[in-house]
């Protein structure tokens, strides 16, 4: 199991950064549409081909992905369909204007009340225990 120490490493990094609350492939998603407008399609082929550092994630694990960052009280990317007549795969993913303070670094991604999610065995959201990831020391910790 030479990878194992990589992908258990790469796992850390999907607990919220202590910076911004965001998870790491969350951040890369955000990356990937702060310039332009980008197809769902498009923006996981850059992901996985690119952008992530370690490859994991799957189709249907990227459409939750998305659906994390549209599910908060403000949320971070807005999905438009491109056509009425089209399926998923040409809808066009934005980001909103608070996606685009949390990716600048003007607001923490907790602050916008994004839905609930696991990590593991690990609660990530409102009311739980606020488990951080700590990029300068490499390490996930509990906040505050």
């Amino acid at each position: 199991m030479p990878e194992l120490g990589r992908a258990l490493a790469r796992f850390a990094q999907e607990y919220p950064w202590a910076h911004d609350g965001l998870a790491l492939s969350q951040r890369l998603v955000l990356g990937l549409v702060a310039d332009k407008p980008c197809a769902p399609g498009a923006i996981l082929q850059a992901l996985t081909q690119q952008a992530e550092p370690l490859l994991w994630l799957a189709d249907l694990m990227f459409r939750d992905l998305l659906e994390s960052l549209r599910n908060a009280n403000e949320p971070a990317i807005s999905v438009t369909p491109r056509s009425y007549e089209s399926d998923r795969a040409t809808d066009e993913v934005s980001l909103t204007p608070a996606g685009r303070d949390v990716y600048f670094g003007k607001r923490n991604w907790n602050a916008l009340c994004p839905a609930e999610r696991w990590l593991g065995g690990a609660r990530i959201g409102s009311g739980a225990p606020r488990w951080v990831w700590n990029e300068t020391h490499a390490t996930i910790q509990l906040f505050g």
